[in-house]
């Protein structure tokens, strides 16, 4: 206990932290980096960014991972301004024939 609270009493207390997050305007172009990160169960969130700035393009929580989350997310960047010259993704080969009119490219890190 090393700030004097429970690990339970902890965890309870991020649960009920709410975030709110607005999706900003958006201009410009460039490469979007999209991928998903989890804590725990059913808790993540799907993150977008701008390769070069690392300037947040999109933000969402999900539970889980899902192909209609990141068409969505590609499709908000879109809408709110920004030019997509390309998209680097983690892996997910199915979302290359649904973003076939984009230049795509898989991290280098899940090709290994």
């Amino acid at each position: 206990m090393h700030y004097g609270l429970s690990i339970s009493t902890i965890q309870r207390r991020l649960r009920e932290h709410k975030f709110n997050w607005e999706q900003p305007s958006l201009h410009g172009e460039g490469y979007v980096h999209i991928d998903a990160t989890y804590w725990g169960h059913n808790s993540g969130i799907l993150l977008a960014v701008d390769s070069d700035t690392k300037q947040v393009l999109y933000l969402s929580h999900i539970k889980h991972e899902k192909i209609a989350d990141y068409l969505d997310a590609i499709a908000s960047i879109e809408r709110r301004g920004y030019k997509v010259k390309g998209i680097v993704i983690d892996g997910k080969e199915t979302l290359f024939s649904f973003w076939c009119s984009y230049n795509v490219q898989m991290c280098h890190f899940p090709m290994k």
